[in-house]
């Protein structure tokens, strides 16, 4: 994209407006090729597309507010992720995600996705905080790493059944943490998800980093349609980051208190 740059110290006129161009348009990422592997310039080439693209970015926060998704939604061809139909209230999830987040000075959007679109839907709207895409499949997690502002996870949250009935999925080898097939856990309501989802964010380290993310730090929880989980579906919540899991566990020691008094 600044050809020139293989041989002269700047780009072209014509370069720089094809790359601010793309940014304004609402690409995900750019890319360099020989200006960096063989070129004369390869740090110059590198800092130009950087300065380039932030200050692309600030004008379309100026162009565009936080309304940039609000003409992705004119598109037939948003409805669907490669042949999937998304959920109809997707769109609507993903604005009230990132109105939210931006009113509440959220640290980041934790978005629920085992498709990439809830998480491509937040990114499209270019909020200021992180986006933290919680998803169970490996695949999915590997092609989160292409979109803007999006810091992936891998989490056990929302992973069903493997064996046994319609609408049975499983991992594929490799996709787990250990490659195994793993079940639908025991307690699968929304609040035992959140929690493993903090758990997950938390354990890591480039997520968390990246997202600012400390205990009491508020947070956005956003969710499209999950079929397994009705709970979670169509959802946006706001809350404090780690208050999940803190019910989980108030909820573990009651459950033992109660299960101990019982025996006596």
């Amino acid at each position: 994209m600044l050809e020139s740059m293989v041989t002269a110290a700047a780009p072209t006129r014509a370069e720089v407006s094809d790359v601010a161009n793309s940014v304004l348009d609402g690409t995900d990422a750019v890319m360099l090729s020989a200006e960096s592997a063989v070129g004369a310039h390869p740090v110059a080439a590198v800092e130009m597309m950087s300065s380039i693209c932030r200050n692309a970015e600030a004008a379309a926060r100026l162009l565009h507010g936080r309304r940039l998704g609000a003409s992705i939604r004119r598109h037939p061809e948003t409805l669907f992720v490669g042949q999937l139909k998304v959920s109809e209230f997707a769109h609507c999830i993903a604005d009230a995600a990132v109105d939210a987040a931006e009113q509440g000075q959220a640290n980041a959007i934790i978005a629920f996705t085992t498709t990439t679109d809830m998480a491509i839907f937040v990114s499209k709207r270019r909020p200021s905080m992180a986006v933290v895409a919680v998803t169970p499949t490996g695949s999915v997690f590997r092609r989160l790493a292409l979109h803007f502002g999006v810091h992936a996870v891998q989490s056990r949250g929302l992973l069903v059944r493997a064996a046994g009935g319609r609408g049975a999925s499983k991992l594929k080898p490799g996709d787990g943490a250990d490659g195994a097939v793993v079940g639908l856990p025991a307690d699968s309501n929304s609040d035992a998800i959140l929690a493993q989802a903090e758990a997950d964010v938390a354990a890591s380290a480039s997520a968390a980093r990246v997202a600012g993310l400390q205990e009491g730090c508020p947070v956005v929880f956003c969710a499209g349609f999950h079929r397994f989980f009705p709970g979670l579906s169509n959802t946006v919540k706001m809350g404090h980051f780690g208050d999940a899991l803190k019910t989980a566990a108030g909820r573990r020691r009651a459950a033992e208190a109660a299960s101990a008094a019982a025996r006596q």
